[in-house]
């Protein structure tokens, strides 16, 4: 069935101009040239529920498809007035793919031509691990048939667990090995003082998130750190891998609700003139609870109260409002990783990652460990997806090479106090090879004398906690419920 938005295409024949609390549209910040947006290539949106709006349904259905795990809702109807639960969902969904329906184009994401899959993983406003667990294998059984190659999620699971432990975690690395790029948000904990990092965002393989503030400037001098969540996982690698853009972000507001209905009405006023706004007044005296004494009052009283409002309920224009959070760095996030795969669809989770990883951009005066390799910058990770000769990662955070015999390892976790390279050239555990630690927090070490072939191999962190190289693609089972990296040594 196609999702139906009927109730959210009434009566919005009016201004969709932004008003002087607007921010400026992901476009502008990232500065993407349009020829890329996400064509071919459908995200995944696991989140609380949905709503079908204009924004993924105008003027054609872009839904692949829609699922509701809780079973709440067989169907995504926009007839009817829609449920609080699908709020966060929506603005998620529009944030990696929305083409700005409703504002004219002016608030469409980096993504607007990528088709989405929108799972509902929420039952009366909860997530539990078992939720998202059923989800991520939801999308990875799936992905296939529906072309899944990126999940977004700005949900978390229960408690604060590395991925040996995790069913989220596990769930997600599952999905990764399965071909799907998996972003996730890091969690806004540091408001509260709560900085652990929430499953799926503490799995090795997912991209994590993290945020800044831009304080809404186009310059991209001024960015400061959210309040975001960060701090190694269990196994001593740091989350998040990179920050975006987690305020003064512009995201629908929920079709057919009274907060629509307030901003429309605020945005009507805010645009005309002086002699039209006491009929105006009396028109939306019940969307904006005022009196109808309030039609009587002076146009400069009028409008002192509509810039009070516009700015209280962070109203952008008529359908937007103003969000922040990482919630919404994650699918921003999501969308670059879109264009990255648009420009060159054979790459696989790990490319994805090691692009977006020594593309970013560090900021100064923020610590590693709130924004790990840096802001993301969409320009630069396009430019090197683009660029069929250019090595996805400069510097030491080069892919692993073993062409002449040799090879050197990397490996990031600031956190960790000792790193050791054991694998199938070091008889595993029985010669393994002490990395040594930049002041950057990264390990390296090398190996020679490497024949040709296939080697498996993990890192051993602090003498006992095994992992996987997250900047190597080439994997297989270890027979223990886990995978060894592979390096292929050419002859």
């Amino acid at each position: 069935m196609t999702p139906r938005a009927d109730s959210a295409l009434q009566g919005h024949l009016h201004s969709h101009l932004p008003n002087r609390f607007a921010v400026l549209p992901t476009s502008a910040r990232f500065g993407i040239d349009p020829v890329r947006e996400g064509q071919g290539i459908t995200i995944a949106i696991l989140d609380s529920g949905f709503f079908p709006h204009p924004d993924l349904v105008q003027p054609v259905s872009r839904i692949k498809a829609y699922v509701d795990l809780s079973g709440e809702a067989a169907e995504l109807d926009g007839s009817g007035s829609p449920s609080e639960q699908a709020w966060h969902g929506t603005q998620t969904a529009c944030v990696a793919a929305g083409n700005g329906w409703l504002s004219d184009g002016l608030y469409r994401s980096l993504a607007p031509a990528a088709e989405v899959v929108l799972v509902k993983v929420g039952q009366g406003g909860r997530i539990t691990d078992d939720a998202l667990v059923r989800g991520l294998d939801w999308i990875r059984r799936r992905r296939r048939r529906l072309g899944i190659r990126v999940a977004s999620l700005s949900c978390a699971g229960d408690v604060p667990t590395g991925a040996s432990s995790s069913p989220v975690d596990l769930a997600a690395e599952r999905a990764v090995r399965a071909g799907i790029v998996v972003v996730a948000a890091a969690g806004n904990g540091g408001r509260q003082g709560r900085w652990a990092v929430l499953p799926p965002a503490s799995a090795p393989s997912v991209i994590t998130v993290g945020g800044y503030d831009d304080q809404n400037q186009l310059s991209g001098r001024v960015r400061v750190p959210w309040h975001s969540s960060f701090g190694p996982n269990s196994l001593g690698m740091p989350k998040p891998e990179v920050v975006a853009p987690a305020a003064w972000v512009a995201a629908p507001i929920l079709p057919g609700t009274p907060a629509e209905r307030e901003a429309v009405a605020l945005s009507e006023l805010q645009v005309a003139p002086d002699y039209a706004l006491p009929k105006l007044v009396e028109q939306h005296a019940t969307e904006l609870g005022w009196p109808a004494a309030a039609a009587q009052y002076t146009p400069d009283v009028i409008r002192r109260e509509v810039e009070r409002r516009l700015q209280q309920s962070r109203v952008v224009s008529a359908h937007y409002q103003n969000v922040d959070g990482t919630s919404f760095a994650a699918p921003v996030v999501a969308s670059i990783v879109a264009l990255l795969i648009e420009a060159r669809p054979s790459l696989t989770p790990a490319d994805v990652k090691r692009i977006m990883l020594g593309t970013a951009d560090r900021i100064p005066g923020m610590s590693s460990r709130e924004q790990g390799f840096g802001a993301v910058d969409a320009r630069r990770a396009l430019s090197r997806a683009e660029d069929a000769g250019s090595p996805y990662l400069p510097g030491h955070f080069q892919e692993v090479e073993g062409a002449r015999g040799s090879a050197t390892f990397h490996f990031h976790a600031p956190a960790a106090t000792s790193v050791e390279l054991c694998g199938s050239f070091t008889e595993w555990e029985n010669s393994p090879v002490e990395l040594v630690r930049d002041p950057a927090g990264v390990w390296t070490g090398r190996v020679d004398g490497l024949t040709s072939g296939r080697h498996p191999y993990k890192f051993r962190v602090d003498g006992t906690v095994w992992v996987a190289d997250p900047a190597q693609s080439a994997e297989e089972d270890d027979g223990h419920g886990g995978t060894n990296s592979i390096l292929v040594v050419r002859s």
